[in-house]
């Protein structure tokens, strides 16, 4: 970052083109720097005993049809068992985890861009969320959940991931 000189003087600069050698351009990749970092630091989320980051966050598709909404899911190396799904109200919660392989503890990573661990996505639905009408599978790493419309909204359900053919 470059420090400018203060000058005191009877007239004040009225432009920032009074600025030299770029320095509103650093200043303003410092303050970017810095939020980036503030920002990567608040997106760590606490849950009960597990830690829930957004190192590893499933990229999501939602499509509304008439008769119902699907949700799509990307979580490729996350097994069917380790995915639970719920709905509450009007929240679909996707929660999973992505384990690392055992035998790729021991060994120097020159470059690690992979990311492990557990996550949670929560969507907020509509309203008209039929309870009674949903259904998830799980093929090749993508998640798809149907979820069924109607006139009257209910409570939380657990749904059960069934593997497809």
């Amino acid at each position: 970052m470059n420090l400018l000189k203060w000058i005191v003087s009877d007239n004040p600069p009225t432009t920032w083109t009074t600025l030299s050698h770029g320095a509103l351009e650093e200043w303003q990749k410092d303050i970017e720097a810095c939020m980036e970092d503030t920002l990567q630091r608040m997106t760590q989320l606490r849950w009960g005993n597990g830690k829930y980051s957004l190192n590893f966050q499933p990229k999501i598709d939602i499509i509304e049809n008439t008769d119902n909404y699907k949700i799509r899911a990307e979580v490729p190396g996350v097994k069917r068992e380790d995915i639970q799904i719920e709905l509450d109200n009007n929240i679909l919660r996707i929660m999973g985890e992505k384990h690392v392989k055992d035998e790729e503890k021991e060994k120097n990573f020159y470059r690690a861009d992979c990311a492990y661990g557990k996550f949670m996505q929560s969507l907020t639905l509509p309203d008209n969320v039929d309870h009674d009408a949903i259904h998830a599978d799980f093929n090749d790493g993508v998640l798809q959940i149907t979820v069924g419309k109607t006139d009257k909204p209910r409570n939380k359900k657990t749904i059960e991931v069934q593997e497809s053919q």
